[in-house]
Parts: structure tokens; C-alpha cells; sequence
């Protein structure tokens, strides 16, 4: 399966040290325009997120690919947002209690 990871410079540098092909995109639009659809897992930042995932809703014909948002910078959360994937995915929100 392949993952793309879309991002500013410095989110996409350590995804492609680890192998992972990566397109720098320094505005929405730019990572918009380089989406690519044939990619089972896209990753990008939290700023990009609902961008690149509505633009991927609007054009897939398939289940793929799948948006995962992450941290571009340490300790920026989100959980919210991965509640929504986890929902859509599995149909019901998981609660984690410690």
C-alpha cells in the first residue's frame, strides 16, 4: 500500500528519511494539487486536514485513500479530529479511560 505524507518542509523530511514519499506544500492549495489518489494512506498536518480530506471525499471511488492528521510540531493535539476517523471507520466513538 502507498503512503504519501503531505506537508511544510518540516513535517514531510522525517516521512521521507523513513522511506515514506513525501511533497513538500507550503500552502492548502499546493498540497491540494498534489494529492495523490492512489495512495492507500495519505498523512498530513492538522492545518491541512480538512482540506485534503474533503478533496478526497469529493474524488475517491473507493474507501482509499484514508487522511490521517498528525502534529506538524511537538505537543499539538487534536483529539477531536481522531474521533471523527475513528467513527467513521468503525461506525462509534472509543473512549479510553485510565
Amino acid at each position: 500500500m502507498k503512503i504519501q505524507a503531505i506537508g511544510p518542509r518540516r513535517f514531510v523530511i522525517g516521512f521521507r528519511l523513513a522511506g515514506i514519499e513525501g511533497v513538500i506544500a507550503e500552502t492548502k492549495e499546493h498540497a491540494l494539487h498534489n494529492v495523490d489518489m492512489d495512495a492507500g494512506i495519505i498523512i498530513t498536518t492538522y492545518q491541512y486536514y480538512e482540506e485534503v480530506e474533503n478533496f478526497v471525499k469529493s474524488r475517491r471511488k473507493r474507501t482509499f485513500p484514508i487522511v490521517i492528521p498528525l502534529p506538524e510540531k511537538p505537543g499539538e493535539e487534536r483529539q477531536n479530529i481522531l474521533d471523527e476517523i475513528t467513527k467513521e471507520a468503525i461506525g462509534f466513538n472509543v473512549e479510553v479511560k485510565g
